[in-house]
């Protein structure tokens, strides 16, 4: 059976009653739209050696860890802020520009949020299909909060990040 990483240390299988029990319900969205996802972009280190989305991996992984970190401690607006931040560093790539749009997506409906989730279909079938061709509005945190067009100023820690990322040091 096919598996694709999720997150570090985590593997999605064909169990859907054991990710159910350990995530909830959203995450069977979740694991479905990741699992295209994989296929349509794999994440093989191998593959993306020297590439940008291999290069801000570490730093992408870093605020999906401190998202699951805060998800974990019941603080659902400091998971949103780590995935927002995550977006910023990944937006350039497609492999995490949509994860980290569909993990959005599976936080908002986790939280009830109807426009939080529609915003979010919206901004996957933009990320999957614009990024690409470089149409990424620079610095937008991707919630549904702000357009999908604007551009916004980048953090000084995000920013020396992503230069990092770019330059391969």
């Amino acid at each position: 059976m096919t598996c694709c990483r999720v997150a570090e240390g985590e593997v999605l299988t064909g169990s859907p009653t054991h990710n159910q029990a350990k995530h909830g319900d959203s995450f069977s969205v979740a694991t479905a739209t990741l699992r295209v996802l994989a296929a349509l972009y794999p994440y093989e280190e191998g593959l993306m050696q020297g590439t940008f989305t291999q290069r801000v991996a570490f730093y992408v992984e870093a605020e999906l860890s401190s998202a699951r970190e805060a998800s974990s401690a019941g603080d659902p607006q400091q998971e949103f802020s780590h995935l927002e931040r995550a977006h910023v560093l990944g937006q350039e790539s497609t492999y995490w520009h949509v994860r980290i749009h569909v993990l959005m997506l599976a936080w908002a409906i986790r939280n009830g949020s109807i426009r939080e989730a529609l915003g979010q279909l919206f901004r996957i079938v933009g990320a999957a299909t614009k990024t690409a061709f470089g149409l990424v509005p620079q610095g937008n945190t991707g919630g549904a909060n702000v357009s999908s067009f604007k551009k916004m100023p980048i953090n000084k820690d995000l920013a020396a990040l992503i230069q990092k990322a770019k330059a391969g040091v």
